[in-house]
């Protein structure tokens, strides 16, 4: 692992207004692997604003629009899965092979799993003289 010292909000890397850092150590050997910076409830308002004003767009999405972002997503999972197992390994202290197998599989599982939901799931749902329409209604 990196130092992971900046938080992505609103479509950027942004620097925190802290300038704590917090180790993060393998359980298993104790090594310091990384240093993240520790959060403030300003960089909690920033997140929870941008997540705001990205649920006003993001809710007029189609279900296609969002069947090609979870597809994107699994894609970009599945070149990047070896980076998953490692940073695993080093932050849990797991086996490699217990990272492989059991934890990093698990991410893109659930990935699939709420893409099959996606496709299955009726927005629009005729019930006898109306129709049910099921809208978002936050991030």
């Amino acid at each position: 692992m990196k130092d992971k010292l900046q938080f992505y909000i609103n479509g950027s890397w942004v620097d925190s207004e802290s300038n704590e850092r917090i180790e993060v150590i393998n359980p298993a050997n104790e090594e310091i692997i990384g240093h993240v910076t520790a959060g403030t409830k300003g960089d909690i308002d920033r997140a929870v604003t941008a997540a705001f004003k990205a649920f006003s767009s993001f809710q007029h999405t189609s279900k296609e629009e969002r069947i090609e972002l979870l597809n994107n997503i699994i894609s970009e999972y599945e070149n990047r899965y070896d980076d998953f197992v490692q940073a695993i390994t080093e932050e849990m202290g797991a086996p490699l092979w217990l990272s492989e197998k059991a934890q990093a599989s698990t991410g893109i599982k659930n990935i699939h799993e709420t893409l099959d939901a996606l496709k299955n799931y009726q927005f629009e749902k005729p019930e006898g003289d109306y129709t049910l329409i099921k809208e978002p209604i936050g991030v």
